[in-house]
């Protein structure tokens, strides 16, 4: 069994402790996981029943804005171990057991050469007793995003629909799944620049532009809360996010650089030549008008009813 690092961010989540002791109650081969947790929140949990040498615990109280999700996915892979895949989970994450093996499994069946797995997880939700729900849940099965028509990069999300078979190529890094060998750390990484609402987009152009195909799988070996919706009814997602606490005006500063910065990407002022980005927007069929806005990207439309932590501002 090939050694895992496995990488799980955390803002003030609820759910992030279970996360991490099912996905290690649940591992077939424990002794091949290092977990690599970036927390930011008022607790500090007590990951114990994790071998010191198979954990990395970076804390941080909420004194400050730090960079969100994107700044806490990179600490997570900068680590002084040798290992074979990142394993990336949202930290609102339930698993089956043998989650890790069937990982290398899905991976290993991919006829391909320089590859990641990526896609979300089928849902779950909590019961009004915490306990997880599995099965009468919107989504009880993995998906990709497949559906480009309506989407405004930085602005909102791809369409998904259902993984069709065990295993098929695409074209989004969807991050709260990702399996990926060590080369592609190296070679594309995650960007401490990116903010919540640029960083799939950009992951997914940068892996595409390094030559790696992406997959996703079917094999309902972990599942994602992707309501956030908790027992006494609160929805962590609006409560418990740097865009609904006393770092607003810093996420928010955050989000119109990174914004702003994509704009630069897309129109092939970034890392990414032009006719890269082109040949982007052709195989997954997004409007090549969103290539013509390099400057004040962060202003370009202001979607009714968008998502948490979308741009522009909400006053």
């Amino acid at each position: 069994m090939p050694k895992l690092l496995v990488s799980i961010v955390n803002y003030c989540d609820p759910e992030f402790y279970e996360t991490v002791r099912t996905l290690w109650n649940n591992a077939s081969i424990k002794e091949d996981l290092i977990f690599s947790l970036v927390s930011e929140d008022n607790v500090e949990h007590d990951f114990s029943f994790i071998p010191s040498n198979q954990l990395i615990y970076r804390y941080f109280n909420l004194d400050s804005y730090r960079g969100g999700v994107a700044w806490a996915r990179n600490l997570a892979v900068d680590v002084e171990v040798e290992y074979d895949y990142l394993m990336q989970f949202d930290s609102h994450t339930a698993a089956r057991r043998g989650w890790d093996t069937q990982a290398i499994r899905d991976y290993c069946s991919v006829e391909d050469t320089k590859y990641i797995l990526a896609y979300a997880p089928a849902d779950y939700e909590l019961n009004p007793d915490g306990t997880v729900e599995v099965i009468n849940v919107p989504r009880p099965f993995s998906s990709l995003a497949a559906y480009y028509n309506e989407f405004i990069p930085g602005f909102n999300f791809p369409g998904y629909k259902q993984v069709p078979s065990n295993l098929i190529k695409h074209y989004w890094a969807t991050c709260c799944y990702l399996l990926a060998p060590k080369a592609w750390v190296d070679e594309v990484g995650i960007s401490k620049n990116s903010s919540f609402n640029t960083e799939e987009i950009s992951l997914s152009l940068r892996t595409f532009a390094k030559g790696w195909s992406i997959y996703a799988a079917q094999s309902g070996g972990v599942f994602h809360h992707d309501s956030h919706k908790q027992p006494n009814g609160d929805m962590t997602r609006a409560i418990n996010r740097p865009w609904a606490d006393g770092r607003k005006e810093d996420y928010w500063a955050h989000v119109e650089l990174a914004t702003d910065n994509l704009g630069k990407l897309l129109a092939g002022l970034g890392d990414v030549s032009r006719e890269t980005v082109e040949a982007f927007f052709e195989v997954t069929g997004m409007d090549k008008k969103y290539m013509e806005c390099s400057t004040d990207y962060h202003s370009y439309i202001e979607i009714p009813n968008r998502g948490y932590g979308m741009p522009p501002r909400r006053s």
